[in-house]
């Protein structure tokens, strides 16, 4: 078989392959939320330990001289990236103008510019009380804009 008739469709005699490169990223980003979801695996611990040892596999580098199985799994991370939110729970790990954890808005991205809060600081400080699931109203109208604000405010 040539390799031509793999993107013929297949009522023509091919495959009905489309595009390699977008189906190979989506085959490691799956390998991406799998690594994520099951960190008891030994392809995990082995990843870990040699890869990512203080980072999570989402903000780990490349690093010097990985495998070439790394690095093909380090170029699909944005796939998960690009396409996933963070759920707020405690909002420890939640970077506050970094990631992506607004519902319902186009990136999930806070969009407002940084006002009187640190650059590097976690939904955490916005939150009065976790088990009552309250936010700290007046600071959150305070930082965000009134959209971004009122979306806030509904997630706990």
């Amino acid at each position: 078989m040539r390799w031509s008739n793999l993107y013929k469709p297949k009522h023509s005699g091919g495959l009905g392959f489309r595009d390699f490169k977008i189906f190979n990223e989506a085959i490691l980003a799956k390998q991406v939320w799998r690594l994520m979801h099951r960190e008891d695996s030994m392809l995990y611990r082995c990843l870990k330990a040699r890869y990512f040892p203080k980072h999570s596999i989402l903000e780990a580098p490349v690093g010097f001289r990985p495998s070439y199985a790394w690095r093909s799994i380090c170029a699909a991370r944005h796939v998960i990236m690009d396409g996933s939110r963070w759920r707020v729970g405690n909002g420890k790990s939640i970077k506050i103008w970094e990631d992506a954890w607004i519902p319902g808005q186009g990136s999930g991205m806070v969009l407002s510019p940084i006002k009187m809060f640190p650059s590097d600081a976690k939904v955490e400080d916005l939150i009065i009380d976790v088990e009552a699931r309250s936010w700290d109203k007046s600071l959150v109208e305070g930082i965000f804009h009134h959209a971004e604000a009122s979306k806030i405010l509904r997630i706990l």
